[in-house]
């Protein structure tokens, strides 16, 4: 028995509805195009279409302008009432729907309803450069609505930030995919992570280093321990290197510095901020291992504390042509922009080395502290040069 919508209530007239729609939806693409097809053969039809569409958008903008209290009422009328209309004509498919029993009758309501919707919808798609084109003439003549303006603020309060952000996310995502799927990726080699959960992160590092020669501009890679695989190489500037995506727990970035770096081998403020657990720095022949301060800076931006956000400086350097390692300590001071003062203190090369052959990425700096330190650098060939690293009060 029809229902106060005049469909029928048992399911085989709701299998017809379900299924009519369903093949009306999948035609009308094909039936907007169409349309214009046969439009485009037609100059005239669309010259006709351009003019009355300009004509319509200058003058409902004007009217909008000239009249901004009651502008709205009335193109809220005829909002209402091509709403009534649409509504009318999907009840009356959707009566019609219920009772198309046969494939026939299906057949014949799908190309009746798929071709009304095609005209709409070409039609909407013909006239919108010349609605565009007459209210941006009207407002240059009469001046923007009032009723564009509060749009437009409600637009960018509401909509602009979650839109970019949403477009960020979206640039973030294929930059991730691509660098994991491009060409130049790699399988993690099988010896870096042991089932313990250590990480080789010296064999891992000499391995990257290899690949990653100095060419004037800041390369790198990211290396996912959990997913066993590393990035194709990722390219920068001469001074930084954006991955284009965020960093992950269980995950090592590894970028190189350049030989004038102001900042020489250790971590810049964006390395410190960008990484998670554990990061690589590579500059000539040493090479830096660092702990990301990735997880405290997302905290303070949550909180709205990034401006007096002040990163711990915890990295430890091996020089391979000295067969020398160190460690830098520091706090970095906002107010100052600057880091506090300190010396590189120099630890056993040999147990350095072997530390970093099952390191626990998530824990690593108890680990280092553990190096023993020299009771003194006379007789080592050490770099002296690492006692200016911790004076530049560059924001790098």
């Amino acid at each position: 028995m029809p229902n106060e919508f005049g469909l029928e209530g048992d399911s085989n007239s709701t299998r017809n509805v379900l299924v009519t729609t369903r093949d009306v939806l999948a035609q009308t693409p094909s039936k907007i195009y169409e349309e214009l097809q046969a439009d485009l053969a037609n100059p005239g039809k669309i010259a006709t279409v351009a003019v009355v569409s300009t004509g319509v958008g200058f003058g409902t903008t004007a009217m909008l302008s000239k009249f901004p209290k009651a502008g709205p009422y009335v193109i809220a009328g005829l909002a209402g009432y091509q709403a009534v209309r649409y509504a009318g004509s999907t009840l009356d498919f959707l009566g019609e729907a219920s009772h198309a029993n046969t494939d026939f009758q299906r057949r014949l309501l799908v190309e009746r309803a798929a071709s009304g919707i095609g005209r709409e919808g070409a039609m909407m798609i013909e006239g919108t450069p010349g609605l565009i084109l007459g209210g941006g003439l009207a407002t240059k003549m009469v001046g923007t609505p009032p009723a564009f303006k509060a749009i437009g603020s409600w637009s960018e309060r509401n909509v602009g930030r979650p839109l970019s952000n949403a477009t960020s996310a979206s640039k973030e995502f294929v930059s991730e995919q691509w660098a994991f799927r491009g060409p130049g990726r790699m399988p993690l080699p099988a010896n870096i992570l042991s089932q313990e959960g250590k990480v080789n992160a010296l064999e891992l590092s000499e391995m990257l280093v290899a690949k990653h020669p100095w060419r004037g501009v800041e390369t790198g890679r990211s290396i996912d321990l959990l997913g066993e695989r590393v990035s194709k190489p990722l390219y920068g500037k001469a001074t930084s290197l954006d991955p284009g995506f965020p960093d992950k727990p269980g995950r090592i970035l590894f970028h190189t510095h350049g030989p004038e770096s102001s900042v020489g081998t250790r971590p810049g403020l964006f390395d410190l901020k960008a990484t998670q657990d554990v990061g690589i720095i590579s500059r000539g022949n040493q090479t830096a291992f660092f702990v990301g301060q990735g997880r405290e800076f997302n905290a303070a931006l949550a909180a709205g504390t990034e401006r007096a956000f002040a990163p711990k400086l915890q990295t430890l350097v091996l020089d391979s042509e000295r067969k020398s390692a160190f460690i830098l300590e520091s706090m970095w001071q906002p107010e100052l922009a600057a880091w506090q003062p300190a010396l590189p203190k120099f630890v056993d090369y040999k147990t350095a080395r072997s530390t970093l052959t099952k390191l626990d990425v998530t824990k690593p700096w108890p680990q280092i502290q553990q190096i023993p330190a020299l009771p003194s650098i006379r007789g080592h060939n050490v770099d002296l040069s690492a006692l200016n690293w911790l004076r530049t009060g560059a924001m790098h």
